[in-house]
């Protein structure tokens, strides 16, 4: 009978608590909506006053250009991440194949930096592809870095990646056997993995910097707008 009762009140608390549910959520609907109308009323404002010559409208400017300026960094900074990933994927895809060489005998490499075998393998020839699709994706994610670098401060130092075929090589051709040539090979990709997660982590971390740089922008660029509607009269009617 506790157990009953119990269960009753806590249906009733659960339909009060579900009315009132419904009643935030159109409330939060209308808090939308207001909110859209208002700053659609502001982006009118900031309109009229980037034609006039005053102290506010300078200011304003300066904050466009600021948003505008970090929303393209923000743009190169997405730009290295997608060419990171894209590397990432490769340099992942190569481990794959190295895992599958294990039975493949003895694996030479030439002076093109292919790795081949004495037979016509099907994952000898798919991992040579894989390469040369590293050294593209490595050239892609160097130029989209230094990018970045060109318009803002982060601390990435690519030149160990740039040297990742030269090393490869070294390392692999060091090894007598398939199996020291492979964990040679394996070693030097895991550490550049590493190297490419460290810098994507950098970046990450610079893009969500700037993004809420530009909301800070975004709020003294209305409340200059508003402060100026004050000056010349109050917030008239329209904004009211």
């Amino acid at each position: 009978m506790i157990a009953k009762n119990q269960y009753e009140f806590a249906c009733q608390e659960l339909d009060v608590c579900l009315r009132e549910i419904v009643i935030c959520k159109d409330r939060i609907k209308d808090k939308y909506v207001i909110e859209r109308e208002y700053f659609d009323f502001i982006k009118r404002q900031e309109a009229k006053m980037l034609h006039m010559d005053s102290e506010e409208t300078s200011k304003v400017k300066d904050l466009m250009d600021g948003l505008y300026y970090n929303s393209e960094v923000i743009r190169e900074i997405q730009e290295a991440i997608e060419a990171g990933l894209a590397l990432n994927k490769a340099f992942e895809c190569i481990l794959n194949g190295f895992s599958d060489a294990e039975d493949l005998g003895i694996i030479d490499v030439l002076e093109s930096g292919l790795l081949v075998s004495d037979c016509s393998h099907e994952t000898v020839k798919n991992t040579n592809e894989q390469l040369v699709l590293i050294q593209q994706h490595i050239r892609r994610y160097h130029i989209e870095i230094l990018d970045v670098l060109g318009v803002c401060d982060v601390d990435v130092d690519n030149s160990r990646l740039l040297m990742f075929s030269d090393c490869f090589l070294e390392r692999v051709m060091s090894g007598e056997i398939l199996s020291d040539k492979l964990s040679s090979a394996i070693e030097l990709i895991d550490e550049m993995l590493r190297l490419i997660d460290d810098t994507l982590v950098i970046l990450r971390k610079k893009e969500e910097e700037i993004k809420i740089e530009n909301q800070g922008l975004k709020e003294n660029k209305v409340q200059l707008i508003e402060s100026y509607l004050d000056q010349i009269g109050g917030m008239n009617e329209e904004s009211s």
